[in-house]
């Protein structure tokens, strides 16, 4: 387990949010906690996960429709993510995924994460 860096960029229909902050690389899964939002990038198999009052867990597989599961106090809703890019190098990895519901693409994500371990 090791103390990181972390880096991070959200841009969506709504916006960019940036996080800037410490996290925990532990095996292959990073962790932090951005405000009230807790964190976790699963990196082999490619997984996002946020937790506060809701979940959402994004599964994220390249060339296929994945499985997404958001889970809210008024019940459980299945959703689908389609990868359409992944840029993986040492300390960094850029995803841009769709969210779909229904058929529907409900909106296109690019994640950016940049991590170095905290010295």
């Amino acid at each position: 387990m090791s103390k990181i860096k972390i880096r991070s960029q959200i841009k969506n229909k709504d916006g960019i949010h940036t996080f800037i902050g410490k996290g925990i690389l532990n095996k292959n899964v990073i962790t932090y906690k951005d405000k009230e939002v807790l964190t976790k990038i699963t990196l082999k198999p490619l997984r996002i996960e946020r937790i506060d009052q809701n979940t959402i867990e994004i599964n994220l597989k390249e060339r296929e429709i994945s499985k997404v599961i958001y889970k809210t106090e008024y019940g459980i809703y299945y959703m689908e993510s389609e990868l359409i890019e992944l840029k993986e190098s040492k300390g960094s990895i850029n995803i841009k995924y769709n969210l779909i519901q229904n058929n529907s693409i409900l909106d296109t994500f690019e994640y950016n994460l940049e991590y170095s371990i905290d010295s």
